[in-house]
């Protein structure tokens, strides 16, 4: 998924797989694009480019069942 403001690129093709029962954290300096990435993947902001799927359901079509 990509996240960008203008020409700015706040989230950059960022991929990843978390399995079920796994905890998964995310580290990184201020302004890294943790925040933008959570509200991304909640539904609060649309990204850019890309999608993820939650238990099989898309966060751009599907986010209401999410």
């Amino acid at each position: 998924m990509t996240k960008q403001f203008g020409k700015f690129n706040a989230v950059n093709n960022i991929k990843f797989s978390i399995k079920e029962g796994e905890v998964m954290t995310i580290l990184g300096h201020n302004g890294a694009g943790k925040t933008t990435l959570i509200n991304m993947l909640t539904g609060m902001f649309k990204s850019t480019s890309g999608d993820a799927s939650i238990y099989g359901n898309s966060i751009l079509s599907d986010i209401d069942t999410i």
